[in-house]
């Protein structure tokens, strides 16, 4: 992939210094500095532009996961273009261990990447800009400080060259001067082959050996930043020092040496169950001896990680570092992710089994798996530094992974999304990412710079995309990725590319070889010199497919044409979308009016009104029937005519109102975002206002929800609600809690049911509170319900109130790894300082009241990150404990129980009744069943003059039956023995 050959001094640039920091790195420049660059995919570093292109395009067809995705890392703050910039000009040190300047930095850094991905989703130069800003803001450090651990202190520059490789790569507006000092910074007060600087020194230096004599997350930290700065820099010897590092390889004869060792070790200074701690002498007789950061030493022949004996959230780390700077190397064409037998694979596997069957039993796995040393399946030894001896693996951290340390969807999207392992081969890995998806969401940003994070928008490949698109290759034969999309032509010959054989993935192709020569020679579909310009397939023989990812804008019908040229009939092709066959074997024409013969190029429209679903695909086009019969130049989709949608409405329960009720917003809501409008079955009840409820009297109406669609939506399913209308409530009550408590991602296991607070906060270790009620004391039907809760903080902030359908929790049991999922938004308020907060939540109150007259609630923050924690007293403080406060009516039950059947020819028997009654004369008539509190519990329409009505599910008690009749109301009791 690189072009090794390639030759530049990097030269640096004056900055607004003092005059000793410039001459020292000027005479450092002149004595040392020379460096062998080379050509590189840009960006490469962990996006190419067909992987931003992936992004951009999926957010604009608003397909999950990458949408939902894109929505939460929006949310954060640090995504905004006015975001503001922590860092100065002024700043010369960066400390990572005492912290100076180091909270701005992670910020910062953060906001860079999220602004530089945002710039290319959506065009908006502000995006670019702002990241600008804070690469301007940081250009001159001369100092990166360290306690000790110089390359995880030095590793943290990785987000920040990610930002900046992604500007410089795709945005014209950061100026040649300002990138010049943007690199220098990063290697201060030079970079050199040959001689290590003196005095203060950034990132590159900080990070370059490594470390010799730490675990090896902290080296491999350092490490992925050398990589990261080298393919930025296009400097092909800090790229291989890396690369050459991770594989256990010598350092390049052009470079310094990698440290020496062996280390000797001392006395034991430390033991528990999991390792024993040595004291250690460094050793220099070994050159480039490689130390714990090299993937087999990391990851032994069991799987199980150098770290593996220390904690699970540093062996999840150290997986993930080795996982970034795989996908890094497979964006240059080196292909670490399978290095040693697909070590890094076995890794996965091996901890991901260990951490997420103590979450979860599977049909294969139906209990923890403990490695261990007598089962053969963990192994005792030394690490490489000599400081540790692992005796058996440690639970501290264990299935502590989600939300955290979030690094599965980079591997799963590598070796599943490519097509490179079977499911099976991958389900460790896969299931963790699943289990993190369940706990805490999509990916995001994870714990301080670990990882980029958002992985679900910026790493998920779509199905079968198993190679990258491509427009063609520049001068130096790297690909230019590009997103193919139906704005013009598509070339056959740029079916998607793979660094590696695409072979049974990519393509498949009958014959080894290019049997044309001309343009992709490393691979064995046979293309040709066209002679229309550019290049052709040709040698096209049956059973042979390709396969192009391209971008369809909207789900409509499309014609496909070819360009072809054909010498004989009987050549077929199919097109497949999504891994779906869409239009089945398709004839290719020879002869007059179509093409006569290999010379004879001719446009030709293949078929026509096929429906493809919008969004980034993959497209596979097979070949059969007779061989060699045509060659093939491009392709073109057109869209041809338009599908609407389907959509749906979301209408919840209606409470009780009464008469002198405000207008009411029924509050429903449509998938496809178009307006709802309502109608009322009884408007001696209620009619509809300005899209408002307005009651105008006792009784019930039924309201209906529509929404009749347009142009791209067709006309959703109508939704009713039952609206009852009474003269005055009856009474109010106020319900204590039965259970409350939070729970903590970062802690989730830890039940917190003790506690006289619930935090809630959504952040990278988001909180959140849980409360349930009781309502079965209730005497009538709720008509309103607020949930009033204190706050403890000082902050303003807003929260959310969502409902919960499983109830079953304990307030003594409850952590984040078992409580249930929270679904639809019920209210919103901003939170108010050291006194109470209320949430008007009738509609969901009333909805749980007609159930199981248990209604669980969450509190959370409906943004994706808080700007402050809102703590709130839970039933465990002293006072202003949670309330739920209710406005109820029992004049349905008194009306219907004094009322009987007015028309006589209308008959309901037995009463009492054990599990069936009848109802005669009935045909067109509506029947409700009430229970003793005015409960809703049955409605039917009835539509024959004999109905009977099955009750035997439902318990012992009085119950009221209203039968409404054109118009007129009746009603009765009966009995259920």
């Amino acid at each position: 992939m690189k072009n090794k050959f390639t030759t530049a001094t990097m030269i640096m640039k004056n900055r607004k210094k003092t005059v000793l920091p410039v001459l020292i790195g000027l005479l450092f420049i002149l004595l040392f500095a020379s460096s062998i660059n080379a050509q590189f995919i840009h960006p490469g570093i962990t996006h190419k532009l067909s992987d931003l292109d992936r992004m951009k395009y999926m957010i604009e067809a608003q397909i999950d996961p990458w949408y939902s995705s894109y929505l939460e890392m929006v949310a954060d703050p640090k995504s905004s273009s006015d975001y503001t910039v922590l860092g100065d000009e002024s700043f010369t040190e960066l400390g990572r261990d005492d912290g100076t300047n180091y909270s701005a930095w992670n910020s910062d850094i953060r906001a860079a990447y999220y602004n530089a991905i945002l710039w290319y989703i959506t065009g908006e130069s502000a995006h670019a800009e702002k990241a600008i800003e804070i690469f301007t803001a940081w250009s001159n450090l001369t100092s990166v400080t360290s306690g000790g651990t110089d390359a995880l202190s030095g590793g943290v520059g990785y987000i920040m060259i990610e930002a900046a490789e992604l500007i410089k790569s795709t945005y014209d507006g950061w100026s040649d001067s300002d990138i010049q000092a943007f690199q220098d910074m990063l290697v201060y007060p030079g970079y050199s082959t040959t001689e290590e600087p003196t005095g203060t020194t950034t990132f590159y230096w900080m990070s370059y050996q490594g470390d010799p004599v730490r675990h090896g997350n902290q080296g491999l930290s350092g490490w992925r930043t050398v990589m990261a700065m080298g393919i930025f820099l296009d400097n092909e010897i800090m790229y291989d020092r890396a690369l050459n590092y991770i594989k256990g390889l010598e350092h390049r004869s052009d470079d310094l040496a990698y440290p020496s060792g062996p280390n000797t070790s001392d006395a034991i200074i430390s033991s528990n169950d999991y390792s024993d701690t040595y004291s250690i002498t460094r050793g220099y007789t070994e050159a480039d001896y490689g130390y714990n950061e090299v993937m087999t030493n990391y990851i032994w022949e069991t799987g199980q990680c150098q770290e593996s004996s220390r904690d699970q959230q540093h062996t999840t780390f150290g997986i993930g570092l080795l996982t970034s700077m795989a996908e890094m190397a497979w964006n240059q064409g080196d292909d670490l992710y399978s290095f040693e037998d697909d070590r890094l694979l076995l890794g996965l596997e091996f901890n991901m089994r260990y951490n997420v069957s103590y979450l979860e039993s599977y049909d294969d796995q139906t209990s923890s798996w403990e490695p261990s040393v007598s089962s053969g399946e963990f192994m005792e030894g030394m690490d490489r530094t000599g400081r540790w001896y692992s005796k058996a693996i440690n639970p501290d951290g264990r299935g502590e992974f989600s939300g955290i340390r979030n690094v599965f969807e980079m591997p799963v999207a590598h070796y599943i999304g490519r097509g490179l392992k079977t499911d099976d081969e991958v389900k460790w890995t896969t299931r963790a990412r699943d289990k993190a998806i369940e706990l805490s969401g999509y990916e995001e940003a994870g714990w301080s710079n670990d990882a980029l994070g958002w992985g679900a928008l910026t790493a998920r490949r779509p199905d079968y995309c198993y190679g990258d698109p491509i427009s063609g290759f520049d001068t130096d034969g790297l690909p230019e990725y590009a997103m193919n999309t139906i704005s013009g032509a598509i070339e056959a010959e740029n079916f998607d590319y793979d660094p590696i054989s695409g072979q049974n993935r990519i393509y498949y192709d009958m014959s080894s070889g290019n049997a044309g020569g001309e343009y992709r020679n490393d691979q064995d579909v046979d293309i040709e010199v066209c002679d229309q310009g550019g290049y052709n397939l040709t040698s096209i023989e049956s059973e042979e497919w390709l396969t192009y990812t391209i971008y369809i804008p909207e789900t409509a019908y499309y014609s496909i044409s070819i360009n072809y040229a054909s010498s004989q009939s009987g050549g077929k092709m199919k097109f497949s979308f999504d891994g779906e066959d869409s239009t089945g074997d398709l004839d290719i024409p020879f002869g007059t009016p179509n093409s006569t013969g290999n010379t004879d190029w001719q446009d030709y429209t293949i078929t026509d009104n096929v429906v493809i679903n919008k969004g980034v695909q993959s497209l596979k086009i097979s070949f059969s029937g007779v061989s060699e019969s045509f060659k093939l130049n491009n392709f073109t989709l057109t869209k041809s005519g338009t599908i609407k949608e389907d959509q749906t409405i979301n209408f919840f329960t209606l409470p009780y109102q009464v008469t002198t009720s405000s207008d009411l917003d029924p509050g429903a809501t449509a998938s496809s975002n178009l307006d709802v409008s309502y109608s009322s079955s009884n408007t001696n009840v209620a009619t509809i206002v300005d899209s408002k409820i307005h009651i105008i009297g006792t009784g019930t109406t039924t309201i209906t929800a529509s929404q009749d669609g347009d142009d791209s939506y067709n006309a959703a399913p109508n939704v009713t609600q039952e609206l009852i209308v009474v003269d005055a409530i009856s009474g109010s009550v106020s319900l204590d809690p039965d259970a409350d408590t939070y729970v903590k991602e970062a802690a989730s296991s830890t039940n917190y049911g003790t506690a006289t607070t619930m935090v809630t906060k959504a952040a990278a270790q988001s909180r959140y509170a849980y409360l349930k009620f009781d309502l079965s004391t209730i005497p009538g039907p709720i008509v309103s319900a607020t949930l009033r809760i204190y706050q403890r903080t000082s902050y303003e902030d807003e929260r959310s109130i969502y409902d919960v359908t499983d109830d079953s929790w304990t307030e003594e049991d409850l952590t984040w790894n078992n409580k249930p999922p929270y679904t639809n938004e019920r209210a919103s308020a901003v939170t108010n300082k050291s006194t109470w907060t209320e949430w008007d939540i009738s509609s969901y109150a009333a909805q749980e009241y007609a159930n199981d007259q248990t209604i669980t609630v969450v509190v959370n923050d409906p943004k994706s990150v808080s700007t402050y924690g809102v703590d709130f007293y839970s039933k465990e403080n002293s006072s202003n404990t949670p309330e739920l406060v209710i406005e109820y009516s029992n004049e349905l039950t008194t009306s219907i129980e004094n009322e009987s059947i007015i028309n006589a020819d209308i008959k309901v028997y037995p009463n009492p009744v054990n599990d069936h009654f009848y109802i005669d004369n009935c045909k067109g008539t509506s029947m409700r069943l009430y229970n003793s509190i005015g409960s809703l519990i049955l409605n039917m329409n009835i539509t024959s003059d004999h109905e009977t009505i099955n009750i035997s599910s439902i318990s012992k008690g009085i119950y009221f039956i209203k039968i409404d009749k054109d118009g007129i109301g009746s009603g009765e009791k009966i009995i259920k023995l």
